[in-house]
């Protein structure tokens, strides 16, 4: 039986790399899901259009996807969603080159964050969240010591909850 724990750091390893990847990894839409999660109700449409510049429009319009298909927040290199990028161009910026789009500065980036959590009405896990976090998954552990279902029970806790789950390795001191 394969051990949970690596030498390098003796952590429990709960996850494989490809688990991980599935949970907190950057998605990859085909062009199916594309229209799916970028498709915007008018209350998100008004936010966008409401954007100063076509870099903010288009990188709000990708978080907003991202988000509502792994309910995480990411920081990436154009080169990454340049697939993405041209599928929001052609539909909600019509006439628009992907040579527009910059970069996005960290301050516009949080920003456009706590936009998307109240449109979307979400909060960031924070310290308040620690112990609760901890009691649920003492809770669950007494339905089974197995750290997967136990895992899986709070990242489903704090969905019902509307909380951003904590990154895979935040967790470590507890």
């Amino acid at each position: 039986m394969p051990s949970t724990k690596t030498q390098a750091s003796r952590r429990l390893s709960i996850l494989s790399t490809e688990e991980v990847d599935s949970l907190y990894g950057l998605p990859h839409f085909n062009d199916g899901e594309r229209h799916i999660h970028f498709d915007l109700s008018p209350k998100e449409r008004e936010t966008i259009d409401a954007a100063r510049t076509i870099t903010a429009g288009v990188h709000l319009v990708l978080q907003l996807g991202y988000f509502k298909a792994k309910a995480q927040f990411f920081v990436f290199g154009l080169d990454h969603v340049r697939p993405d990028i041209a599928h929001i161009l052609t539909r909600y910026f019509p006439g628009r080159l992907m040579a527009e789009v910059g970069a996005l500065s960290k301050p516009t980036r949080l920003a456009q964050q706590r936009t998307i959590l109240e449109l979307l009405d979400y909060r960031m896990s924070g310290s308040d969240d620690k112990q609760a976090l901890i009691a649920f998954a003492q809770r669950a552990a007494m339905l089974s010591t197995q750290p997967k279902f136990i895992l899986r029970e709070v990242l489903e806790h704090l969905s019902s909850q509307r909380i951003v789950a904590p990154g895979y390795t935040c967790c470590k001191t507890w």
